[in-house]
Order: C-alpha cells, then sequence, then structure tokens
C-alpha cells in the first residue's frame, strides 16, 4: 500500500491544479524600446558631484486575458552617482497607431550602502493595459526614457 500513496498525492496535486488554472495565457510583449538620447545623461548634481547614468537591458513576460494586458517588465540604470541621488526616468505605452495610452513616471535611487563606483539598480514595472484584444500585443509598444532637464535633452540630441 505504501507505493499507492506517492501516485494519488501527485493525482491529487494534478487535480488541484487544473482546478485552479486562469484564463491568463502568455502573450507577445510589446516593442519595448529605450528611446535614443534619452538613455544616458552625464553632468552634475546640485552640490556639483559628477554623475552618470545610462539605461540599458529591458526584460520582461507579458500575458493576455480577456480585453487586458499584463506586462511585468524591468530595465536596468547604470549609476555612477552619490548614495541618495535620484535618477528620473518615465515609460511610455502607446498602441498601434502610435497613440500615447500612458506615460507614467519614476524615480530610483542610489542606495545609501555603494561603494564608489557604478552601480547597476534592476527597476521593475508591473502595468495593465486594457481593450488589448487577442493576438495584437506585439502592436503595442513600451517606451523607457530619463527624464532629463529641456536644456540637458535639447543638447544630447544635437550632439547625436
Amino acid at each position: 500500500m505504501r507505493p499507492l500513496l506517492p501516485l494519488v498525492t501527485c493525482l491529487a496535486l494534478v487535480v488541484v491544479a487544473g482546478c485552479s488554472g486562469s484564463d491568463r495565457v502568455t502573450a507577445v510583449c510589446p516593442d519595448s524600446a529605450i528611446i535614443h538620447g534619452l538613455d544616458r545623461m552625464y553632468g552634475e548634481d546640485a552640490a556639483g558631484r559628477e554623475i552618470s547614468v545610462t539605461l540599458e537591458n529591458i526584460d520582461g513576460l507579458c500575458t493576455h486575458g480577456g480585453n487586458q494586458l499584463s506586462l511585468d517588465m524591468s530595465v536596468d540604470l547604470v549609476v555612477e552617482a552619490a548614495p541618495g541621488t535620484t535618477i528620473p526616468y518615465f515609460v511610455v505605452i502607446t498602441d498601434p497607431a502610435g497613440e500615447v495610452l500612458d506615460k507614467t513616471n519614476f524615480t530610483a535611487t542610489v542606495p545609501g550602502d555603494v561603494a564608489t563606483g557604478p552601480v547597476r539598480l534592476r527597476e521593475r514595472l508591473v502595468q495593465e493595459v486594457n481593450g488589448v484584444a487577442a493576438g495584437t500585443s506585439a502592436g503595442y509598444a513600451v517606451l523607457f526614457g530619463l527624464d532629463l532637464p529641456p536644456e540637458i535633452a535639447i543638447e544630447q540630441r544635437r550632439s547625436l
């Protein structure tokens, strides 16, 4: 009777897992990009200390259920700055026609226990986008950029 117990336990787990299923399915994530010209910044903070920031390495998973697309994405900020320095950035989601559906501002903070040199901060974005028909998620876009002061953004665009 002992060898039967593991089999019964396995079957019970399969039945429970099957009953707790979700109507969410894996979806193709929207085209994701870091906006050229808003991907890095070199300068000084308010105290005159040098600062450099680079956005890189977008990663993520997407699921779809009903008419809702769920995004679970991350982006890295490589920062060389004093502890406590805040780095503002934004994420824009556009529909297949290029219309902006959402723009959200975020702030990353350099931790206080960082030694000198660059630090990689992994930032996570969890977002729900309504009104997305099944099979159309690839036509949407997720765009990341540093929220730079206008004078710095314009100067960086000129140097491209």
